[in-house]
């Protein structure tokens, strides 16, 4: 019902409300649109006005306000069940016409999997073996491509699984993995929450010789937020191999030649440099004195081999462990440009400051 008359206050100007306020009182009115303004003193119905809503700038302000706390509070809620740092353990070995694929993940990542639980939320530990499989198959097996030469190998097959609890330090070996995890089980008595445990599992893949080259490609990124993967391979030979990666590495090889090997550690030297600021910082400094390009090349190259080789003999464990050793360098390089800058040579000191 439209009425055409306008209202009018006692004091004869127009002022107005939102009619909302006077749907209880005025209830035999039908009004059409949901934001309608009358006068705010209106005693009489019959002097109603109907008249469709013009959205102002702080209306819309206020509702697109409220749409954004709705958003960040649905992306909040949605994305508190995606843990933040996940570490994986895996364990290679080919033996014979297998090969072996032990691995531990946090069982927080196995998410879209329900598991069984009594009491207060622990896990009931007697009726879990399917999900477990479940999990292992959803989430670990399906993301994981292991080759032998250039054929990718077929699907996985789960031997065993079993839940660990956090402080298990089984994982250390390989030997010692393996023993765990066809080893017993923990109690069904257990009490362990979803969210403190561990997920280990045994996969066994067909190879046609464990003499081959194989390649892994760990697509386990979509596991957390930040997905770090500690990888060891070991060969028949006996020896042990040590990869890490985080988040997705694409496909690495696990017995690489002498030429993939490189490959692979000019191109993680590269982004190890651009991740470090200070290793940036360092060589912004050493470039600000020079207005040559043939004169940095021998410094740039001097940083770099020192840089090399004392990583060299960090990883054999050539330089002394003690707290004054990196100390007594800093200051045997600093003093050596020093002495260089005896002379007034503005130049000569203006890089010592730079050094410092």
């Amino acid at each position: 019902m439209y009425l055409t008359r306008p209202p009018k206050c006692r004091c004869g100007t127009l002022q107005l409300k939102c009619l909302w306020e006077l749907r209880a009182q005025y209830t035999q009115f039908a009004f059409p649109q949901p934001c309608i303004f009358a006068c705010q003193s209106v005693r009489d119905p019959s002097n109603l006005a109907v008249m469709p809503f013009r959205p102002t700038g702080s209306c819309v302000l206020r509702s697109g306000t409220l749409l954004l706390a709705i958003f960040l509070a649905c992306h909040g809620a949605a994305a508190h069940d995606i843990p933040v740092d996940v570490t994986v353990q895996a364990l290679v070995k080919p033996a014979g016409e297998q090969l072996h694929l032990l691995i531990r993940v946090p069982l927080k990542a196995m998410r879209d999997v329900e598991f069984p639980e009594r009491g207060p939320g622990f896990l009931d530990l007697d009726r879990i073996d399917t999900s477990l499989r479940e999990a292992a198959s959803l989430w670990i097996s399906r993301e994981i491509e292991i080759y032998e030469g250039d054929i990718r190998l077929p699907e996985p097959r789960v031997i065993e699984t079993r839940v660990s609890l956090e402080s298990d330090r089984s994982f250390t070996s390989y030997e010692d993995a393996l023993a765990h995890v066809t080893g017993a089980r923990l109690p069904g008595n257990t009490q362990v929450f979803w969210d403190q445990a561990m997920l280990d599992v045994l996969f066994e893949y067909p190879i046609h010789s464990d003499q081959s080259r194989f390649s892994i490609h760990p697509g386990l990124g979509r596991l957390g937020e930040r997905v770090v993967i500690v990888l060891r391979f070991q060969p028949p030979n006996g020896s042990v191999r040590a990869f890490e990666f985080i988040g997705d590495p694409g496909l690495v090889r696990l017995d690489p030649s002498w030429r993939q090997a490189a490959l692979r550690f000019v191109e993680l030297g590269f982004f190890h440099i651009l991740d470090g600021t200070d290793h940036l910082l360092f060589l912004f400094c050493l470039v600000i004195p020079f207005r040559r390009f043939r004169a940095l090349i021998p410094v740039v190259t001097a940083f770099t081999v020192a840089h090399s080789i004392t990583l060299i003999a960090s990883a054999y464990n050539l330089a002394p462990n003690s707290l004054w050793f990196p100390s007594c360098t800093d200051l045997v390089s600093r003093s050596h440009s020093g002495r260089r800058c005896s002379s007034p040579d503005p130049t000569c000191w203006r890089r010592f400051s730079h050094s410092m």
